[in-house]
């Protein structure tokens, strides 16, 4: 039984303090596997990372064009945004343009607007909206909308059926192999392939994230992911991203959820396949600190991939 390996070691003084299991997946836009590090059957919960393949539903439909919505506010479906005032705006904005208050909103029981997955929610709103569904219980696993979702989803990452649970802000989220995950990156990067209504759709959503990362959540000092490729991170240690023009996705999961770890474990997966600008991928890797801190400030370890 092949289990998950060593990604990255916490070194305090010269020792290792922690270690971080995990697995990791890249595979061509059919499938194939071209590069593994750990268990490549393992399965996962996708969480947030799935946000811009959910917003496929959405926007091959027409409803964009219908309600008149931005790049920024399409970027924002795709989200798990900081709750900043730019983000509850724009939130805002889509659910005026769908004739709805924040008051529609399901994700958390207070302030809403303000929860990282809102634009998430405005998105499905919108769907439904589209429609003519019923807005009172879009969350339900067997609501039209949801099943609808989840058609996309198993078309996208090429599985027969699409297991779920229920996330953190209510609605379900996908359960599938970290392959499959990263074969609907690697098409959402990559979508020559697809349908033309699909393609397009996928291209906006990718267009949208690259232009608006202060919207997406993935953005730091200024600094986002190399224009060579879409990615999406999820809670308790999930990441999954896709490199335009070669056709590659990757998913990668820190088995004791640790975000940090996986972040380090995936941009490290991606220099050493060479697939972006090594440069440009360093320079934002850097604005994420892997060197630990104590409370005087003072630099006692580093976290270190191994793999």
């Amino acid at each position: 039984m092949v289990r998950a390996e060593e990604l990255v070691h916490v070194i305090r003084g010269g020792h290792i303090d922690l270690i971080h299991y995990g697995s990791i997946v890249a595979v061509d836009t059919e499938g194939k596997i071209v590069y593994s590090v750990g268990d490549v059957d393992r399965s996962a919960f996708m969480r947030s990372s799935a946000k811009p393949i959910q917003a496929i539903t959405v926007a091959e439909t027409g409803a964009l064009e219908k309600f008149g919505i931005s790049q920024k506010e399409l970027a924002i479906i795709c989200a798990s945004h900081a709750g900043q005032d730019i983000h509850v705006e724009t939130v805002r904005d889509i659910l005026s343009k769908l004739g709805l208050t924040e008051d529609a909103l399901q994700c958390s029981k207070s302030n809403a607007i303000r929860d990282n997955c809102s634009g998430k929610h405005s998105g499905i709103l919108m769907l439904c909206k589209f429609h003519d569904f019923p807005l009172d219980n879009y969350t339900d696993p067997h609501h039209p909308a949801q099943v609808m979702i989840r058609k996309v989803m198993a078309e996208m990452c090429k599985v027969d059926k699409v297991e779920y649970g229920i996330d953190g802000c209510g609605v379900p989220t996908f359960y599938m192999p970290l392959s499959s995950m990263a074969v609907g990156f690697a098409r959402l990067a990559n979508p020559e392939d697809l349908p033309p209504k699909r393609k397009e759709a996928v291209t906006k959503i990718v267009a949208a994230m690259q232009a608006h990362p202060e919207m997406t959540g993935e953005i730091r000092d200024g600094k986002t992911w190399p224009k060579q490729m879409v990615a999406k991170g999820g809670a308790l240690g999930m990441y999954c991203g896709g490199i335009l023009g070669k056709k590659v996705g990757i998913a990668a999961k820190s088995d004791d959820g640790n975000s940090t770890a996986c972040a380090l474990a995936f941009t490290e997966t991606i220099k050493r396949l060479e697939l972006v600008d090594n440069e440009e991928l360093t320079e934002y890797q850097n604005l994420r600190s892997t060197t630990i801190t104590n409370r005087r400030g003072e630099v006692v370890g580093e976290m270190k991939a191994v793999f």
